[in-house]
């Protein structure tokens, strides 16, 4: 299907540079012609153990509201928030536009990306009107002050939180549905062990794979296989903006025994942690 970017970009050469690769890709690029910022750029240091951003919003500091073009968006089946934290000028129109959505039958998923300033606010207006929040685990342990991730889940659902995926580094992913006030569905899914050369973009491969696969056939299990597939598969390339192919994808598909549903956390996080070796840990 098709897909856009909605955004906000300046008229300058890093611009361009945007607009010409989108293109490429053929994703469509929905941006207003109003700005007299300079386009947003990130340099990323990523070293063996950790990585580290120097980020210029520029141009993404003033997005808002008014830069949407909602008749478009009306026109979506499904609509992704990405990088929550990078635009906070967005915030106090987003559950307003998110509830719409929804009356035209559009889903909405969110990711927060990491808050810069440590605050972690804002996002407590908009759990109860999501479908699905997908972050990492440290994200989640930000958001709700929470030592173990069973427990920060749980603070989620409490807040009004539907469904929750939460990525945990080269074990895999879970994800935990209310299915009602008083029981929860967890899924899990194991990732392939890879060579790592550089985890930029990783989480955001996941991200697309599993909303992708979610849409498409509605099964959890399957979604989590493919996200998990397509962020193995992107820590073995350098940058986070390399295709990846489908022989590549298939190889870090992990098997059907490798995944399942589980009522409890506690069994889904340790069928997680059984399938990691020694070396792994």
């Amino acid at each position: 299907g098709e897909v856009d970017l909605h955004s906000l970009v300046g008229n300058d050469h890093f611009g361009e540079i945007v607009k010409e690769f989108l293109k490429k890709e053929g994703v469509g690029l929905i941006v207003p012609n109003t700005t007299t910022s300079k386009t947003g750029s990130c340099i990323c240091l990523s070293g063996e153990t950790d990585r580290s951003f120097i980020t210029y919003r520029g141009a993404m500091a003033e997005f808002n509201p008014s830069h949407l073009d909602t008749q478009r968006l009306l026109q979506c089946s499904h609509v992704h928030i990405a990088g929550f934290y990078n635009f906070p000028k967005m915030w106090s129109g987003l559950r307003n536009l998110i509830v719409l959505l929804q009356k035209y039958q559009i889903s909405v998923s969110l990711n927060p990306q990491w808050d810069a300033s440590k605050k972690w606010e804002g996002l407590d207006d908009l759990y109860s009107v999501l479908d699905c929040v997908i972050m990492n685990e440290d994200e989640a342990f930000q958001l709700t002050k929470k030592r173990y991730l069973a427990e920060a889940i749980e603070a989620f659902h409490n807040r009004g939180l539907k469904m929750i995926v939460v990525t945990i580094g080269a074990k895999g992913a879970v994800c935990s549905v209310a299915k009602d006030e008083k029981t929860t569905e967890w899924h899990w899914q194991k990732a392939k062990k890879t060579q790592l050369v550089d985890t930029t973009g990783a989480g955001d491969a996941f991200t697309g794979g599993f909303v992708y696969e979610w849409k498409k056939s509605g099964d959890i299990v399957k979604a989590l296989r493919m996200g998990c597939a397509l962020g193995s598969a992107m820590v073995t390339k350098v940058g986070a903006s390399v295709r990846l192919s489908e022989q590549e994808i298939k190889m870090y598909m992990c098997s059907e025994y490798e995944c399942g549903v589980d009522v409890s956390a506690s069994e889904a996080l340790q069928r997680i942690s059984i399938y990691m070796s020694d070396d792994d840990q």
